[in-house]
């Protein structure tokens, strides 16, 4: 008998989750510093990391250092910051470490997190300035250790000495009361800004409000046609406000050019740093020059794609390998990568909005990456000329009707938001969900917004375009590839299909984030939205007989993609609303 609670009972594949390619670039996002050896200013003298400590924590270089861990010390505070971070990331807003407690006589910190299920434990081991996670028998967090890097306390709380360990040994509670009148007397000059500066400390003469950005185009020796986009060959250096030069060096900024929050690229508030910006015209000029500007997702993924069968282009975006600004302000990864931003926006989960928005990596090995980065990141530009190759966008458009029969759109329109494709394997799919409006169709909490957002809700026979009484009868053979609702080209994919992706994604891990993009829940055949912050959920052409059960063919085959970076498969009422994601013909 099928159980009740159908969708609750996915069967759970884990796989490597890569925030940035590479656990190694991940770990640099979470580091608290000491990765990046700036130089000191000429006057005043003054130790960037002791600097950095002050200002981000309210401590100087001389506070009490220990050769042991004890209680209270602000190294649990940090541990557990960092692991409330690192779930934020890998699985929901709903999971937080409320506290971690070293134990001496097993040299670890005991974590607790609270999740709707209740309070879980999860424990570090520490081996000098570096802690591991663990877990013991927790299906709910197995995963996410294991996936999780070595963590590094960082200069700001960890230092060698010869053979011994030190540890920041500060009371959090004392700390806030004793740091409290001395970071009021502190001279403003003594500290390491985010604003651009050269090395003695004062605001560059050549910085300039967004609103008036001096912007020179490159001459055409400043180009390279790679596979028909004509890109820039130098990161951007048009000095605005805000910006920064690595290690607050303006001689950098000559080496590498500029780092950019995503709103000072795209000219727009800083507070959209922290808020949806929302639909935009493409091509996006933003910061760039006339005549050329800022890629989109879809412009840099046909990039990385060109770059696959052609990887000695590679050289002309691995040059200014100037690292990034990290979003919790430390400069790191000089000399091994660099990140560049897009024009597009990035919704993770419902907590975090649109804090987000897609980067792009090069790396002095070859390698490249993709991820959504917090906007308030800094990272470099390139622009890539308007006359450039037009990456081809596979698209439907929405509309209503009043007839009482299902209406389709004719499917032949751009749909903006962007929807792209991606070679995934032999198999290449659509990397939005689908949002054509269908007489019957949901969306999220009955919100107008959230179609826009996650893509329109479909029972089976909505989705197979047949008559609803298939939501309760046998539809029987059919013919593959079935295209049902999807535009022409494409079809709706069977269960093999979504078999043979699960099997891809085994070895590229990293790919996952096309179908977690759009994490939006869907609705219960019981008559209830679910898990709009958890997972979404898409149907497949094929039914799922269970005649035996008395249920005849109410059932067919659905996929589910995660927050927490799992999937699964199960049989479910056709009636259910979820989902859908087209595959091509081809």
């Amino acid at each position: 008998m099928i159980d009740a609670g159908i969708f609750s009972t996915f069967i759970f594949m884990k796989k490597n989750f890569v925030l940035f390619g590479v656990l190694s670039a991940m770990a640099s996002f979470y580091g608290c510093g000491g990765d990046s050896k700036s130089s000191a200013p000429e006057e005043p003298v003054v130790d960037p990391v002791a600097d950095r400590c002050y200002e981000k924590y309210g401590f100087e270089e001389n506070a009490e250092w220990s050769k042991m861990i004890s209680g209270d010390s602000y190294l649990e505070k940090i541990v557990c910051d960092r692991v409330s971070e690192r779930m934020s990331y890998m699985l929901s807003f709903y999971a937080r470490c409320t506290k971690a407690k070293y134990d001496k006589s097993k040299k670890r910190f005991e974590i607790n997190v609270l999740t709707e299920r209740g309070d879980n434990q999860l424990w570090a081991d520490v081996t000098g300035c570096k802690y591991k996670l663990g877990v013991d028998d927790n299906y709910q967090f197995n995963g996410f250790v294991a996936n999780s890097p070595e963590f590094d306390f960082g200069e700001c709380f960890c230092k060698t000495e010869g053979e011994k360990t030190y540890y920041r040994n500060i009371n959090p509670e004392l700390l806030k009361e004793e740091s409290s009148s001395s970071a009021e007397s502190s001279s403003s000059d003594s500290k390491i800004s985010s604003s651009s500066k050269d090395e003695k400390g004062s605001s560059s003469s050549a910085a300039k409000s967004s609103s008036s950005v001096e912007k020179v185009a490159p001459t055409d020796s400043g180009f390279v046609n790679v596979g028909g986009q004509i890109w820039t060959t130098r990161n951007l250096d048009v000095a605005v406000d805000g910006s920064m030069c690595y290690d607050d060096k303006s001689a950098n900024c000559d080496k590498y050019g500029r780092m950019y929050t995503w709103a000072q690229v795209m000219q727009v508030d800083e507070s959209y740093n922290k808020k949806e910006l929302g639909k935009i015209k493409l091509p996006y000029q933003g910061i760039c020059p006339e005549g050329t500007h800022l890629p989109s997702y879809a412009e840099w993924d046909w990039l990385f794609s060109y770059l696959e069968k052609n990887p000695d282009y590679n050289k002309y975006f691995n040059q200014q390998s100037g690292g990034a600004y990290d979003y919790k302000g430390y400069y790191r990864s000089e000399g091994y990568e660099a990140l560049f931003w897009s024009s597009t926006e990035y919704q993770v989960t419902a907590l975090y909005e649109y804090e987000f928005a897609w980067l792009w990596s090069f790396r002095n090995d070859g390698s490249r990456g993709r991820d959504n980065g917090h906007k308030i990141t800094g990272a470099y530009v390139r622009c890539l000329r308007d006359d450039s190759k037009k990456v081809e966008l596979s698209s439907s458009s929405a509309q209503s009707s009043s007839s009482s029969e299902p209406v389709y759109s004719s499917m032949n329109e751009v749909y903006d938001p962007e929807l792209t494709s991606i070679q995934l394997g032999d198999q290449k799919w659509m990397t939005r969900n689908l949002n054509v409006e269908v007489e019957g169709s949901r969306c999220y909490d009955d919100v107008p917004e959230n179609c826009e957002k996650h893509g329109r809700l479909y029972t089976w026979a909505q989705a197979m375009k047949i008559d609803t009484k298939y939501d309760k009868e046998k539809l029987g053979d059919i013919d593959l590839p079935y295209q049902g609702i999807c535009p022409e080209g494409t079809h709706l994919p069977s269960f093999e299909e979504w078999e043979k992706l699960k099997e891809y994604f085994n070895s590229h891990p990293e790919y996952t984030v096309y179908f977690t993009n759009q994490i939006g829940g869907y609705y219960h055949y019981e008559g209830r939205y679910k898990n709009g912050d958890y997972e979404s959920l898409y149907w497949s052409s094929t039914e799922y007989d269970v005649s035996g059960t008395g249920y005849g063919y109410e059932f067919a085959y659905l996929w589910a993609y995660h927050v927490d970076d799992t999937d699964g498969y199960d049989n479910a009422h056709k009636y259910a609303a979820v989902n859908v994601r087209c595959i091509y013909n081809d």
